[in-house]
C-alpha cells in the first residue's frame, strides 16, 4: 500500500518515535518513585512491581536501558533488537506504575504500541525477503510505517469498540459527556472555555454530536491505512478529537497527538518546500525479490505469533489481573479494623492544615467520617472520607490532598501548594449530586488556602 513517507526519509519517525518513548521512560520512572502503595493499589500484582518504588537504581537501570535502544533504534542500528528492547522497558515501567495506582494509565500505551507496529513491519519485510533479520531488505521501512500505522488505528478502532460493548448505543447519550464536562468545570464559569463547555451541557443536540464523532473518529481510524490522502484526513480527525476533549475535560493524549502529527503529515516534504528545496530519501539496498518459501513462512509465524497473543490474553488468570484495574477495594472497615465513623483523630499538623478540621466536624453538606495518612497505606497523600445520611440516602466521597504536582492528572481543585482530588466509590454508598461534591471540594480548599503559609508541611507529604 502507499504510504505518505513514500520517497522520503524515514528518519523523522523514528527519532520522533524515540524522543517521545524516552519522555514515556523517564516520566514513568519518575512517577513510580513517588508513588507508594496504598489501597488503591492493584490487588495481586507482583510484589516486584511494587518494589520498584524503593529502589531508584532498578528504576534508572530501566530507564538507560530504554533510552540506550531508542537511540539505537532511531540511528537503524540493530533496529528489531534495539526496538523489542525499548519496548520491554517500558511496558515494564508501566505495569510497576499501573500496579502502584491501581490501574494502567493508557496514554503511555501509545508509543510502545506503534514502536512494536514499526519493529513488526520491519521483521515482516525482512523475512518475506529470506535475507534474515538481521540484513536490510528493499523498502522495508515502508512496511515498518505500515505496521506502526496499523497498530495506531489499532487502538482507536479497539477504544470504540470498547465503548460499544460497556455501553452500546447507550454510549451517545448526550448526559454521559455532559457529566464528565460538568465535572471538569467550575460552576459559574464566566471564561470562553466555561462558556464553551455550558454550551455542551445545556444542548442535548450538541453532546450528542460530540459522542457520536467520537464514535466515528475511533471506529473509523481504519482509514488511516487506505490511502495517503486518507491518512491525512483521519489524522487531522483524531487531532480535533483530541482538542476538544482538551477544552471540555482538560485531558489530553500528549503521545497520541505527537504520533499523529509524525504519522499523518510528510515533514520532510513540508521542511524541504519551506526552504525552497526538494527532499530525497537515502538510498535503500538492492532490490530482492520476495521468496514465495519465505513469505509462506513468515506469514504463518505472524499468525502463529498473534494466535500465541490472542490465546494468553484469554487466559482466565490474565482476564482475572487485568479485571482488578481501577477497581475500588476500600471496605468500609480500614485495615486496622477500624469503622470510619470510629476513626483515630488526624495527626496535629494534618489537622492545622486543614484548619482544625476533626472526624465528626462539618463540611458543606457531609461530616468527616476519617481523616488518613499522610503516611502507611495513604503515603504522600491526606484522605478525608466525608459521608452524609440527612437526606434518607448514605451518600460519600473521599477527598484526597497530596503536595502540588504529584499526581501525573489535573487536580479539580489546587493551591499554591496542593493538588485536592476526589473519589466517589471507595465508601460503597451513593455518590453525591455534583453540586454537593463541588461545594465540599471548595470547602477543604478554602481551609488549606487559609492554612497552607502559616503551618508546616504534614510530615510524610
Amino acid at each position: 500500500m502507499a504510504n505518505v513517507y513514500d520517497g522520503l526519509s524515514r528518519a523523522p519517525l523514528r527519532v520522533g518515535l524515540a524522543l517521545v518513548g524516552a519522555a514515556d521512560a523517564i516520566g514513568l520512572a519518575v512517577q513510580v518513585h513517588r508513588t507508594g502503595e496504598s489501597e488503591l493499589s492493584h490487588g495481586f500484582a507482583p510484589r516486584f512491581l511494587f518494589a520498584m518504588h524503593d529502589h531508584p537504581l532498578s528504576l534508572i537501570a530501566l530507564v538507560v536501558l530504554a533510552v540506550a535502544g531508542l537511540l539505537s533504534f532511531a540511528a537503524r542500528r540493530r533496529p528489531i533488537t534495539s526496538g523489542l528492547v525499548a519496548v520491554g522497558a517500558i511496558a515494564v515501567l508501566s505495569e510497576s506504575h499501573a500496579a502502584l495506582v491501581g490501574g494502567p494509565a493508557r496514554s503511555f500505551y501509545t508509543v510502545g504500541a506503534v514502536l512494536f507496529g514499526w519493529v513488526f513491519g520491519l521483521a515482516y519485510a525482512r523475512g518475506i525477503a529470506a535475507n534474515g533479520f538481521r540484513r536490510e531488505a528493499a523498502n522495508e521501512e515502508s512496511l515498518a510505517e505500515t505496521g506502526a500505522v496499523g497498530v495506531f488505528a489499532a487502538t482507536y478502532f479497539g477504544a470504540g469498540v470498547s465503548k460499544l460493548l460497556l455501553g452500546g448505543v447507550d454510549w451517545a447519550d448526550p448526559n454521559h459527556l455532559r457529566a464528565i464536562v460538568v465535572s471538569q468545570h467550575p460552576v459559574a464559569d464566566n471564561s470562553v472555555l466555561g462558556t464553551y463547555a455550558d454550551v455542551v451541557t445545556n444542548h442535548g443536540a450538541v453532546s450528542a454530536a460530540f459522542a457520536l464523532a467520537t464514535l466515528v473518529v475511533q471506529l473509523g481510524a481504519v482509514m488511516l491505512l487506505v490511502s495517503p490522502f486518507m491518512r491525512k484526513l483521519w489524522c487531522a480527525a483524531i487531532l480535533g478529537f483530541h482538542l476538544n476533549t482538551l477544552l471540555l475535560a482538560h485531558i489530553v493524549y500528549l503521545e497520541a497527538v505527537v504520533i499523529a502529527l509524525l504519522f499523518g503529515y510528510p515533514w520532510p516534504a513540508i521542511v524541504a518546500r519551506l526552504r525552497g528545496r526538494t527532499a530525497s530519501a537515502p538510498v535503500e539496498p538492492p532490490s530482492t525479490p520476495a521468496s514465495q518459501r519465505g513469505t509462506r513462512v513468515t506469514l504463518a509465524t505472524a499468525i502463529c505469533f498473534f494466535g500465541v497473543l490472542a490465546g494468553v490474553g484469554s487466559l482466565p488468570a490474565v482476564r482475572r489481573y487485568t479485571g482488578e484495574h481501577h477497581r475500588a477495594r476500600t471496605r468500609p472497615q480500614d485495615r486496622q479494623g477500624r469503622a470510619p465513623d470510629t476513626a483515630l483523630p488526624p495527626a496535629a499538623d494534618v489537622s492545622a492544615l486543614l484548619g482544625g478540621l476533626r472526624v465528626g466536624d462539618p463540611v458543606a453538606d457531609f461530616r468527616v467520617a476519617a481523616i488518613e495518612g499522610p503516611s502507611g497505606a495513604h503515603k504522600r497523600q491526606i484522605e478525608i472520607a466525608l459521608r452524609n445520611q440527612d437526606s434518607g440516602v448514605d451518600t460519600g466521597l473521599i477527598i484526597t490532598v497530596t503536595a502540588l504536582g504529584v499526581q501525573p492528572y489535573r487536580a479539580p481543585r489546587s493551591s499554591a501548594r496542593y493538588d485536592i482530588f476526589y473519589r466517589e466509590h471507595d465508601l460503597r454508598v451513593a455518590a453525591p449530586p455534583p453540586p454537593r461534591r463541588e461545594a465540599a471540594l471548595d470547602a477543604v480548599l478554602a481551609r488549606i488556602k487559609a492554612a497552607e503559609t502559616t503551618v508546616a508541611t504534614p510530615n510524610g507529604m
